[in-house]
């Protein structure tokens, strides 16, 4: 036991770890530590106690290091970008990088510092040049090896940015429109998400629905059973909204809210027999489930068109894009309604005069009542309607 606590005390503080990088990189192990060991390492050991720099970004890289015990950090403007291990190096990619300058070394292009307490050992030129050829040789190929590695590591976390790249944007277009969409990354990417979404005045076709009676009827039932209506009736709404050009703006609750851009007078009219069509389609497909499944609900469609402001309406923390605007908050009043002025009830589609008006499809039109109808809101406002004959 006391001839092994000797041996102990005798072994280099390096070895098992100069030990386990000479195995896994070095094409003949021995020949480069014997090399090591000739020109001697004692002098180039250095120790590093928990947060201790082995050099700033920006100082001159005039050696790379090899881990002998510990961890050491790379960061960069004091953010980790990762550890390296016992038994790897560090440093080498600012030693070999070609500077501005060639009478300079080059800087280094992140601060290296230790994650607890570590060993490192030097490795410079001067430490290669006394060795033989053979083992300058076998050193560079380890180098090579090291920074092959190293390149396929970064491959592989390049691969799996851009996945999960991929995966944030699938999540925000689950949370937000196209619009928001486009927005958000627009602002991740130029201003990092530090100011708020540009607001944008445009004409657009408003939908709001609401399923009548569901509140009641959801709370005789087991909140799974509850969610899975729900989500079925959604999922009709969402798809006809989709199929026609519109933009699904936010559920809310048993509730949603969409819309359909119309830039110019041409699209408006697009926009308009549009979210008719979608509004007529999402009435009659959401009629027969409830008929199916025997549901006692009904569902309420308003939709009415002029000029609203697109954006982030949030706050300073908060994203929340959205539409604002007069043209909203009509629309929302002509779903709200819930019997005509003369007390009869209205059907489920509701479109004001300005979407009506901009619709000639005959086909489409044969669905609603030929007069149009008028409501009171909460105010005693009156407001003319076209409602379906359903």
């Amino acid at each position: 036991m006391a001839q092994n606590n000797q041996k102990e005390k005798g072994r280099n503080p390096c070895a098992e770890g100069l030990d386990k990088f000479l195995q896994r990189f070095c094409p003949d192990p021995g020949l480069v530590k014997s090399a090591l060991e000739r020109v001697g390492m004692a002098e180039r050991m250095r120790w590093l106690t928990d947060g201790k720099y082995l050099c700033q970004k920006g100082d001159a890289a005039d050696c790379y290091w090899l881990i002998c015990q510990g961890q050491i950090r790379v960061e960069d403007e004091d953010t980790l970008v990762v550890t390296r291990q016992a038994g790897e190096i560090v440093g080498e990619q600012a030693f070999f990088r070609i500077g501005n300058d060639p009478k300079s070394l080059p800087a280094r292009g992140s601060a290296l510092k230790a994650s607890g307490d570590a060993h490192v050992l030097r490795i410079d030129r001067a430490l290669v040049h006394e060795m033989g050829s053979d083992e300058k040789a076998a050193w560079n190929e380890t180098i090579c090896r090291v920074l092959s590695a190293k390149l396929d590591e970064a491959t592989h976390q390049r691969v799996g940015l851009h996945k999960d790249r991929a995966t944030f944007q699938t999540l925000i277009e689950r949370f937000v429109c196209s619009e928001g969409h486009e927005a958000a990354l627009a602002a991740l990417t130029n201003a990092g998400m530090r100011g708020p979404i540009t607001p944008e005045a445009c004409d657009a076709v408003m939908w709001f629905s609401d399923i009548a009676g569901f509140s009641s009827f959801a709370l005789k039932l087991p909140p799974k059973e509850a969610g899975e209506i729900v989500r079925a009736i959604m999922d009709v709404q969402a798809e006809e909204i989709a199929s026609t050009g519109g933009q699904i703006d936010k559920f809310m609750g048993d509730g949603l809210m969409a819309f359909w851009r119309g830039p110019d007078a041409q699209r408006l009219d697009a926009a308009c027999t549009s979210a008719l069509t979608a509004a007529h389609r999402t009435a009659t497909r959401l009629d027969e489930l409830f008929k199916t499944r025997g549901i006692p609900l009904d569902i309420r469609i308003g939709l009415h068109a002029g000029r609203v402001i697109l954006g982030d309406f949030g706050g300073s923390d908060r994203i929340a894009f959205t539409a604002i605007g007069d043209t909203v908050n009509a629309a929302a009043r002509y779903e709200q309604a819930s019997k005509r002025s003369d007390g009869s009830s209205l059907g489920r589609v509701r479109a004001s005069p300005a979407v009506f008006s901009r619709v000639s499809d005959a086909s489409l039109l044969a669905h609603f009542e030929e007069q149009p109808a008028a409501f009171e809101d909460k105010h005693g406002r009156s407001f003319e309607v076209h409602v379906t004959k359903y």
